[in-house]
């Protein structure tokens, strides 16, 4: 193989043949920079075609900005698509130039001093160390001119120690145009995220905020961020009838931070749904102190009931021996 011949078939009628030029690129160390641009073809609208180029051009040494520039066009918002398979094909193919861009991270910085289109220069942006992508990010949002999507709310979720990110979170979250969507989009953090006490504090804040039409919002923040601060705000729903009580005490059970108290009244509920949530609930957070109650109620429990009792009794070593 030569620049030449791989320059005729890059522009070759057959998609095949095109995949084929690029992936065999991809492996050549002796091919230029220049001899490489000339495979890349703007028009190009296969998937395959432009899936190889960037991990052709994520696999090469030296890659220079103008070869990450050259895949700029491609790049479209998160998720674009009108059907499943193209919303796929999007996100895919934007994982696969941003692996580019961070495995050449100097060239990948060198594109945020050059012209290019916004998406493009968004998807550079979350290729950044998290510090430096975050600030490079709350710059852009006055003339963003859309919705930040999960990763980049994740992004500045994470930054929450700079001040500069901490102010323009807290003003998404205060804003009625980007409150919820920005809320929704936390609620696909992992575990160790959503523990951040920053990222905790702020949430709660919003979610009490939210009005009881984002009652199921309000209880998924809940749960996914053990929110201690919004056991009034589930209490309340359940009272109003805005919520079922069998929900509410599973949630304030998922949170980890309700008492006794907020399950003891339920205990002998003639609703097996509420009474199964309220006897998970009070023997976990009971301990100890909760085992007379569940003694005393023990024939009254049927058989599920009383499994559930003794796991929940079981949790502490105090209240396996109390129990």
């Amino acid at each position: 193989l030569d620049a030449a011949l791989l320059v005729k078939c890059s522009a070759d009628p057959s998609r095949h043949i095109r995949y084929e030029a690029l992936r065999a690129a991809g492996d050549m160390a002796s091919l230029s920079s220049a001899d490489f641009l000339k495979l890349i073809r703007a028009e190009e609208t296969d998937f395959r075609v432009r899936s190889i180029t960037a991990n052709s051009l994520r696999r090469r040494t030296g890659t220079t900005p103008e070869e990450l520039a050259a895949l700029a066009t491609w790049i479209a918002p998160a998720s674009h698509g009108a059907t499943v398979r193209e919303k796929y094909e999007t996100d895919f193919l934007r994982y696969q130039i941003r692996w580019a861009f961070e495995t050449h991270s100097t060239s990948a910085i060198a594109l945020l001093k050059s012209e290019l289109p916004p998406e493009a220069r968004l998807l550079v942006i979350l290729s950044l160390p998290a510090e430096q992508a975050a600030m490079e990010l709350v710059g852009r949002l006055p003339t963003l001119g859309r919705p930040l999507n999960a990763q980049e709310i994740g992004l500045l979720g994470g930054q929450l120690k700079l001040p500069a990110v901490s102010d323009a979170f807290s003003k998404m979250l205060a804003s009625d145009a980007t409150r919820v969507s920005t809320l929704q989009s936390l609620l696909t953090f992992d575990a160790s995220a959503a523990s951040d006490e920053n990222l905790r504090r702020a949430v709660a804040g919003a979610a009490s905020a939210l009005g009881a039409g984002e009652k199921d919002l309000v209880l998924a923040l809940a749960r996914k961020f053990r929110l201690g601060e919004l056991v009034p705000v589930v209490t309340k729903l359940a009272d109003g009838g805005t919520i079922s009580r069998a929900d509410a005490l599973k949630t304030l059970y998922e949170m980890g931070a309700a008492v006794p108290e907020n399950f003891e009244p339920f205990l002998g509920d003639p609703d097996p749904d509420i009474r199964r949530e309220a006897v998970i609930g009070y023997c976990a957070s009971s301990g100890a102190m909760g085992v007379p109650k569940i003694v005393a109620m023990w024939e009254s429990l049927p058989g599920v009931l009383r499994e559930l009792a003794v796991n929940g009794m079981l949790r502490t070593k105090k209240g396996a021996e109390a129990f």
